[in-house]
């Protein structure tokens, strides 16, 4: 469907730098040949009549000789087809010439041998200023429609990763609440209350293709609240955001994955003190976004080492951001950090496509 509207547009576009051309040509004719003789009437009929000649020699050279015979290496049949057409052509142009215009506009007498030396020159000159005008807007319009299949493919790339995040993301805390249910926790509706608030924001936030960083921070902040009902006081986790974030957009769902990690692989119940601290900060326009978690006792690979974690939204920054970030994992001995830095030389209040 849209590969049809992509077409549709190209079609559109084609008339019109067609209309263009030949609108481009009869000025250029009345004015030029106007001035010279100060009969811009005469000269700007005079090129209207010879239009009817010099447009169908056009098309035909162009989309019939060029496009199908010459471009396929028919060349015999391109020069016996050259030689036919183009005296069929300059036939009616000198027919045009003879008793449409300089016999009826211009009253001269006729010159038989010069119409067709003059009619070879006009014609064909017309005919390769066309191609090579074509070929020029065809590669530019070529580019254009490469940009935007790119950007239809990577809008469908984006929208694949993040449908990854939903089911990820609901299997971890649908566990989450099965071991409060299990423990006949008394938060256990409050929990589930809390999900659908969360589920909510994906099903119609996480559609969009940026939203405000606000409305992330929101999420977030809903989540953190989800699994501190879980893990009652064996947490110490802090959320702090510095900088304005007014008008400031991000891809939903960013952040998430790694928060998620940092609940799914930093809590050991065998440990004290746990703890998460996670940091957004917007300073003009560069954005840092640091998560960093105790380890359990026993080393666990962490889910952003492999899997759908890192690697997906790796590749998810790497689409919207190409290479104005850069994304770190360190472990630490006792604890375990990634970092976020969108650097200072994208405009986080412009719409990211347009850095493509």
């Amino acid at each position: 469907m849209k590969t049809d509207r992509l077409t549709g547009r190209f079609i559109n576009q084609r008339v019109y730098k067609h209309l263009i051309f030949w609108l481009a040509f009869v000025t250029y004719y009345t004015i030029t040949y106007g001035m010279m003789h100060n009969e811009f009437g005469k000269k700007f009929l005079h090129t209207l009549l010879l239009l009817p000649s010099i447009i169908p020699a056009t098309y035909f050279s162009v989309y019939v000789l060029v496009e199908k015979i010459f471009n396929r290496k028919k060349y015999f049949y391109f020069v016996i087809t050259f030689l036919f057409s183009s005296i069929f052509f300059v036939s009616i142009y000198a027919i045009f010439r003879i008793y449409l215009i300089d016999l009826m506009v211009y009253k001269i007498p006729v010159r038989v041998g010069n119409y067709f030396l003059v009619g070879y020159v006009h014609v064909y000159s017309i005919v390769l200023l066309f191609y090579v005008a074509k070929s020029l807007t065809n590669g530019i319009q070529e580019r254009e429609r490469i940009n935007l299949l790119k950007q239809e493919k990577l809008k469908a790339e984006l929208n694949y990763l993040k449908g990854q995040i939903h089911p990820h993301f609901l299997f971890n805390t649908l566990n989450n609440l099965y071991s409060l249910a299990l423990d006949k926790h008394n938060k256990t509706a409050e929990s589930i209350l809390k999900l659908s608030s969360l589920l909510n924001h994906m099903l119609y936030e996480s559609d969009k293709e940026f939203i405000e960083i606000d409305k992330e921070i929101g999420i977030i902040k809903d989540y953190i609240n989800l699994e501190k009902l879980r893990h009652k006081d064996d947490l110490v986790i802090s959320f702090d955001v510095k900088g304005k974030t007014e008008g400031i957009i991000i891809s939903p769902l960013l952040f998430l994955p790694f928060i998620e990690n940092a609940f799914k692989h930093g809590i050991s119940q065998k440990r004290k003190n746990n703890w998460i601290v996670i940091l957004l900060e917007i300073k003009g326009d560069e954005l840092k976004f640091e998560v960093e978690n105790s380890k359990p006792l026993i080393n666990e690979e962490t889910e952003l080492k492999k899997g759908i974690g890192l690697k997906n939204v790796r590749r998810r920054l790497e689409l919207i951001y190409k290479d104005k970030f850069d994304l770190f994992t360190t472990d630490k001995g006792d604890s375990f950090a990634i970092s976020l830095d969108i650097r200072n030389d994208i405009n986080l209040n412009k719409h990211p496509y347009e850095n493509y």
